[in-house]
């Protein structure tokens, strides 16, 4: 339970909250002498925005992202197994409970790909480290949710067996 919590709290905080640090770069904007009208406008319309989802009720970004755990275990640390179904569930519960948007799409097949509705999977990497400490790393990552190498704006007219075969020979 301590993991799911963990996990829930860790990714409700990256939806809503941004360090005070951050906040004081942002607002440093306001007065510096070189920033136009329109960088003092934006950077204010960003404090707002962070203001109102502090909150909790309205994300910070409405693109919540791919939800990213990276945790080290140390030998010495016993949770008795199941951590990435429990830290799973935590993302999910996050993501259930705050209203946060879904942005993960599974392959049905090579061609098509459904929003799962959950904003699961999570990718959850574990490692085994030296020590009796569990360290966590966190990450809503936007963006698009998924890397690529290359990325080829094209329309789903593509997404047929000859087409995207010559596509994908001719790249």
């Amino acid at each position: 339970e301590a993991l799911t919590l963990l996990a829930q709290q860790a990714f409700h905080d990256a939806s809503f909250m941004l360090r005070p640090a951050h906040q004081k770069q942002v607002a440093a904007i306001l007065h510096d002498p070189e920033a136009s009208e329109n960088d003092k406008y934006v950077a204010l319309q960003f404090l707002r925005n962070s203001e109102i989802a502090a909150k909790g009720v309205l994300p910070t970004c409405q693109d919540t992202g791919t939800a990213i755990i990276v945790g080290k275990k140390g030998q010495r640390v016993w949770t008795g197994g199941g951590d990435e179904e429990a830290l799973s569930k935590g993302v999910y519960n996050t993501y259930i409970e705050d209203n946060l948007r879904y942005s993960q799409n599974a392959a049905l097949d090579m061609y098509k790909e459904v929003n799962t509705g959950t904003n699961l999977p999570a990718q959850i990497d574990l490692y085994a480290v030296d020590g009796d400490e569990y360290k966590f790393l966190c990450v809503a990552k936007g963006g698009g949710s998924a890397n690529k190498t290359y990325l080829y704006q094209e329309t789903k007219a593509l997404l047929t067996p000859g087409k995207l075969k010559n596509f994908l020979v001719e790249k």
